[in-house]
């Protein structure tokens, strides 16, 4: 089991595999970020802003090479991935930002339509509907060149692409704290998602995006906390969202934390 400061925060988890509708968008697009992928699933190093990002959408050859995600996030989904390729944890395909997608069998956004979510390696980490008797993808699509009849639903005979809890530490510490895996919620689990929080995602896409920097790097200092307290593991009102607010909360957090230590 993960260590107690590196369990994933779970409230208000949006697991999804979901359809699309042709409702507009929930975040500004312009914020958008294309990050380049060589076959090998390593990041290309550079930057490919919105200028570009129409044309490799358009290049059907490349859009296996890129992953689509919102500015803030750009450098720690770098920084997983990275990271995923120097323990040579091999990728086989990689999502992020999927607009208007909501969650499974809901009516909702999913956390993916925030560009707040990444998928990772989808037939070696299934969608898993226990009461439905659901799996995503299908049997006959995750069905390994051994025709091994497990179809990577034993989590225990770990295979090359499976996510365990040392990948999953991974993305914690770089800001994604919630992994579909972890436990079952709500009947399902979703070995290939990670997200933040609905409360997180909203504040990051909300805010113009150089507050949405400086918040996220605040996150990032303090996550094991953040992710504890019940604010911001809530659906907020995007209107009343507002940085300094928000970083004099978390200093309350964490000074809450320090007092409590010095006892």
């Amino acid at each position: 089991m993960i260590k107690s400061r590196f369990l994933f925060s779970l409230v208000g988890i949006s697991l999804l595999v979901c359809a699309c509708t042709t409702n507009k968008s929930v975040i500004d697009t312009s914020r958008l970020v294309v990050i380049e992928l060589d076959n090998n699933y390593n990041v290309v190093p550079r930057d490919v802003w919105r200028e570009k990002n129409k044309e490799l959408l358009k290049d059907k050859t490349k859009q296996k090479n890129i992953l689509v995600t919102l500015d803030t996030y750009a450098d720690s989904i770098k920084n997983i991935l990275q990271q995923l390729n120097k323990n040579n944890f091999p990728i086989y395909n990689v999502s992020c930002y999927a607009p208007h997608k909501k969650i499974t069998n809901g009516k909702t956004n999913s956390l993916h339509a925030y560009a707040s979510a990444v998928c990772i390696n989808s037939k070696q980490n299934p969608y898993i509907d226990i009461f439905n008797n659901t799996i995503i993808p299908s049997v006959k699509d995750m069905q390994d060149e051994k025709r091994n009849k497990d179809y990577y639903l034993n989590r225990n005979i770990v295979r090359p692409g499976m996510i365990t809890e040392k990948e999953a530490k991974i993305f914690y510490e770089n800001g994604f704290t919630q992994w579909g895996g972890s436990t079952v919620w709500k009947g399902n689990l979703n070995y290939m998602h990670f997200q933040v929080s609905l409360a997180i995602a909203k504040i990051v896409t909300s805010l113009p995006k150089e507050a949405a920097k400086i918040f996220w790097k605040k996150y990032l200092e303090h996550a094991d906390l953040i992710i504890m307290d019940p604010f911001f593991n809530q659906d907020i009102d995007e209107k009343d969202i507002q940085l300094e607010p928000l970083l004099q909360r978390i200093d309350n957090i964490v000074a809450r934390r320090y007092n409590k230590l010095k006892k």
